[in-house]
Formats: structure tokens, C-alpha cells, sequence
């Protein structure tokens, strides 16, 4: 701009109106807009859902974020991720409170992730095609009725038909925090044997992830 403007960003839809008068205003767009976090809001239940329209970081926050990675039966499987390219879904956990963000130049999309990520208030209707939508619930993720609205900034779960139990309305979360298992294991575990994910033999397993061979095995 080659005068001096006054004006106010709008983040849903980010651009700038300058004014050019005393009660006349020029909307510009394409804008840059420089932000280093954004703030999320965990619930009493300590687990949200989150969408943002910009990449996000993870890594050195006290918020963990998850993408639905697999689901089997009455199950789904969150797997951890640190960063997120914009427009991911994501579950979140934490202690309830407000968190800030960081917000990094460029993030890698997930490989797989069942969630779906929605900027603006969203109709989502109980089925899609051949998948199936769930909401968050205090117990999971919940059979999503007929046609409900979903806000803006939040994600919903869509699952293929075949990957879950046909009777099924409510969805346990099974949470893999593990990112690499060939690193943390010190050494392989034989056939038969369980180990944790520091390779120590385990006796007496608790509930939690271990090694069987070159499986994972949650024990719950």
C-alpha cells in the first residue's frame, strides 16, 4: 500500500481492509499474516478434537496429538504426531486449560488419518458413502446421528464400514505414543517374550504397549 492505512484482520478469512477515507474501506487480499501460536482450549475431560487452517507444532508443548491411525471392532487407534501440515484432524490430550500452539514453517501430512478437520461450522451427516462419521464423547467417539453440526476448528472421526463392528455406537481410543519402535528397543525380543519399549523383559505385564517378537501388543 502506498498511503497509511488503518485496518483489522479477520482471521476465518484473512485479508486486510484499509481505509481510504473516513468512512470508506478497500479490502485487500492476500495479506501474510505472521502468528507463532495458536491457542487451544482442553475440556474437563482432558481430550479434544482440533482443525487449523495453519500448520502446527506439537513437539514442545504440553498438549498430545493424535491422528486415528487404524480402528478394529469397537476400537480406534491414535497414533502420535508432533507436527501437522494445515487442515489436519487431529485428538488432542492434556491437562484441561489453554495452550499455545507453535506454529512451524512447513509439517509433513500423516500417512493415514481417519480424522477429518473442518475451519467453519459443519453439517456431517451419520454416513458418508460407505464410512460411518463419529463424534467426540466423554467415552470415545459416538456414532454420529443423522445430520449434526460440528464447529468450526474441530474434527470428526469417518471410518470405513469394514474396519469396525457393524453394532457398534461408541468407539474406545486406544493411544499409540510410540513413534519408532526399531529405535527404543535395545535389543530384539525373542519369540514368546515380552518386553517394554526400553527392551527389558517383562514378567508380569501391566496394562500399556510391549514387544512380542517384532509385534506391538497393547494390553489394556
Amino acid at each position: 500500500l502506498d498511503r497509511t492505512v488503518s485496518g483489522f484482520f479477520n482471521i476465518d478469512n484473512i485479508g486486510f481492509y484499509a481505509r481510504e477515507g473516513w468512512n470508506s474501506f478497500a479490502y485487500v487480499d492476500d495479506v501474510k499474516c505472521l502468528v507463532s501460536e495458536i491457542p487451544v482450549t482442553i475440556g474437563d475431560f482432558g481430550k479434544a478434537t482440533f482443525c487449523s487452517d495453519i500448520p502446527l507444532d506439537f513437539s514442545k508443548c504440553e498438549v498430545t496429538a493424535y491422528v486415528a491411525s487404524s480402528a478394529t471392532g469397537a476400537e480406534v487407534t491414535m497414533s502420535k504426531v508432533e507436527a501437522i501440515p494445515a487442515l489436519t484432524g487431529v485428538y488432542l490430550k492434556a491437562e484441561p486449560g489453554e495452550y499455545g500452539i507453535a506454529v512451524p514453517a512447513e509439517a509433513t501430512a500423516p500417512a493415514t488419518n481417519y480424522l477429518k478437520g473442518v475451519i467453519t461450522d459443519t453439517v456431517v451427516l451419520q454416513t458418508e458413502g460407505d464410512n460411518t462419521n463419529f463424534f467426540l464423547s466423554a467415552d470415545g467417539f459416538k456414532k454420529a446421528t443423522e445430520s449434526s453440526t460440528l464447529a468450526g476448528g474441530k474434527a470428526y472421526l469417518s471410518l470405513p464400514n469394514s474396519m469396525f463392528a457393524s453394532d457398534v455406537n461408541v468407539l474406545s481410543v486406544i493411544l499409540d505414543d510410540v513413534t519408532a519402535i526399531e529405535e527404543t528397543l535395545v535389543r530384539p525380543a525373542e519369540n514368546g517374550v515380552l518386553c517394554d519399549l526400553s527392551g527389558r523383559r517383562i514378567e508380569q505385564p501391566k496394562r500399556g504397549i510391549y514387544i512380542q517378537g517384532s509385534k506391538k501388543v497393547v494390553f489394556k
